[in-house]
């Protein structure tokens, strides 16, 4: 049976697909490479097909998840084998996916602009609603990037039109207004600075409020069950307090293994960031490891959660 879905999947023939769901087949039956059905016909470009198994096979949850002896699922295939026609298949049956798609694609025109000064493009995703505060994997912000360039205009439009957090520090502890870059840019970043400090001075700010929040739910472990409070849901995940450290420095140097993933996975936060001692996320796992490891103490529990942490950091 296996071998009929599978050619019939690959040739594309949609009326013996169907017929074999009516009589009650299993769809979602794997060969020895651990392909379905769904694999092949992604990887053979049959978009009837790949549409037919999500809509009416329900395999949306299996196309994300369903790995084959190389480790790809159809989703992945669809995604890196350059099939056009599969690829928007997947993203008009699974919302999440074109969500995730559509955020990293403006993730990169929002970079790009700001380099290479394109103002309409960066308009264009404020309108959207987009997170101009996004970091790229080294930790820079748009603004990081327009004040290397040297762009004043795009300096002036991401500080006071986008309101980019301009105290964001990018993985080699650096502020935007720590780069080399003009007279003119450097005497507004600190003007900006100054104007910011004197608005916040008599009260803390909604945002500090909230980080506050933010880091004592990731130090005890509860920040992921929080995630639908709209004052957390929206928040930055790469700020950081008065040490320089994210949420995910707290999370990770405390064994929180959810709240860990949470970051990573949901909120996307850079495992790259530095605290002002220099120390990204994964070296603070570290030096608990070593401390467990050296202390002669047998608590295999804590060891194992942070070795798992380290794993899960290590993915990114």
């Amino acid at each position: 049976m296996i071998v009929r879905l599978l050619n019939a999947a690959s040739r594309g023939d949609i009326k013996q697909m169907k017929l074999y769901k009516a009589h009650g087949y299993t769809m979602d039956l794997k060969n020895y490479d651990s392909q379905t059905a769904l694999h092949i016909a992604v990887r053979e470009n049959q978009e009837e097909i790949v549409e037919f198994l999500l809509q009416e096979c329900n395999q949306i949850i299996l196309g994300q998840t369903q790995k084959d002896r190389w480790d790809m699922t159809p989703w992945d295939v669809a995604k890196n084998s350059g099939l056009q026609n599969v690829y928007y298949k997947f993203l008009d049956n699974c919302q999440e996916l074109a969500q995730i798609e559509d955020d990293t694609i403006k993730t990169c025109q929002l970079f790009k602009a700001a380099a290479t000064g394109e103002l309409e493009t960066l308009k264009s995703l404020q309108k959207q609603n987009f997170d101009m505060s996004q970091r790229d994997h080294s930790g820079r912000t748009a603004l990081h990037l327009a004040v290397s360039a040297k762009n004043t205009e795009i300096v002036k439009f991401l500080v006071h039109e986008a309101n980019v957090d301009i105290l964001i520090r990018d993985r080699y502890n650096q502020l935007p207004m720590d780069g080399k870059t003009s007279s003119s840019i450097e005497d507004l970043m600190k003007q900006t600075k100054n104007d910011r400090e004197d608005k916040n001075e008599l009260k803390i700010s909604t945002r500090e409020d909230t980080l506050m929040r933010v880091i004592k739910a990731s130090s005890i472990g509860i920040l992921h069950k929080q995630k639908d409070i709209p004052r957390f849901k929206y928040f930055p995940m790469d700020s950081c307090d008065y040490l320089g450290n994210t949420p995910l420095h707290i999370a990770a140097a405390n064994g929180k293994l959810e709240d860990v993933k949470y970051l990573l996975n949901n909120r996307k936060a850079s495992p790259f960031v530095r605290n002002n001692s220099r120390k990204s996320p994964i070296e603070l796992v570290e030096q608990r490891l070593k401390f467990w490891v050296d202390s002669d103490m047998h608590n295999i529990g804590i060891k194992e959660q942070f070795k798992e942490i380290k794993e899960e950091i290590e993915k990114q």
